[in-house]
């Protein structure tokens, strides 16, 4: 058994809402991004929040702005837009080819395994181009 119980947790997790909530209920009104990330520097370590302080941190910058550190970087993916378009028009092709299967499998074991194994090349390049 853990040493906390669901009734310690649950009580936890309302300690911290209402801690939350507090810091969030500002006297500016703020949009729902900017309380969500509100709550999510309120869920750091970092010091608690305060009208002025949420107002600095908050104010939004433009991509140029903010260090390229801080970007995602999909190149290691797809190096540019045209590479995605091809691995999407290959995905099409191969998910047309699957369906094309259907009702073959019966034909035997080099036909099944086919299938399973275009099944796996679906499955990888959907999880690269989705």
């Amino acid at each position: 058994m853990p040493p906390w119980s669901r009734e310690d947790a649950r009580k936890s997790i309302t300690e911290q809402e209402t801690r939350l909530r507090g810091q969030l209920s500002l006297q500016t009104a703020l949009s729902s991004s900017q309380k969500r990330e509100a709550l999510r520097y309120a869920c750091s370590d970092g010091p608690a929040l305060d009208s002025r302080s949420t107002r600095s941190v908050l104010r939004s910058a433009n991509r140029h702005q903010i260090a390229d550190r801080f970007k995602w970087n999909l190149a290691h993916i797809f190096p540019d837009w045209p590479e995605w378009q091809r691995a999407y028009d290959q995905l099409e092709t191969q998910i047309g080819a699957y369906a094309a299967l259907q009702g073959t499998l019966a034909k035997g074991a080099a036909q099944l395994l086919a299938a399973m194994k275009l099944s796996d090349d679906i499955g990888q390049l959907t999880y690269k181009v989705w």
